[in-house]
């Protein structure tokens, strides 16, 4: 496997995404594109724990499709593997805060 898997999007296009917050209201969960994806993260950012592009996210987990245990990346409060390239993380973290930002996880945080 290289460094760093691609991923590219069609014409810059931005890769559906199925994210949304769990029965609990703790875990962004869903698929960007077609990873999977599993995401903690709070309306308030956090200097300590947040991630350095995004520090409302603490952790962020993205895997092959159907395959949980092939992890192109994992943050958990801290960055444990990046196997995604700059673009790719990029549209993860812009997925997940799509979702932070809605009034339904501001409300279910408040």
């Amino acid at each position: 496997m290289c460094d760093t898997a691609v991923m590219t999007s069609p014409m810059n296009a931005t890769p559906e995404s199925t994210l949304r917050l769990d029965a609990n209201a703790r875990w962004i969960t869903g698929t960007v594109g077609t990873f999977q994806v599993q995401a903690l993260a709070f309306v308030e950012g956090s200097e300590d724990f947040g991630m350095p592009e995004e520090n409302r996210i603490s952790k962020l987990w993205v895997a092959l499709p159907g395959t949980p245990r092939v992890v192109l990346y994992n943050y958990d409060r801290g960055l444990d593997k990046n196997h995604l390239n700059a673009e790719g993380l990029a549209e993860m973290i812009a997925a997940v805060i799509a979702v932070v930002e809605t009034p339904e996880f501001v409300a279910a945080r408040s």
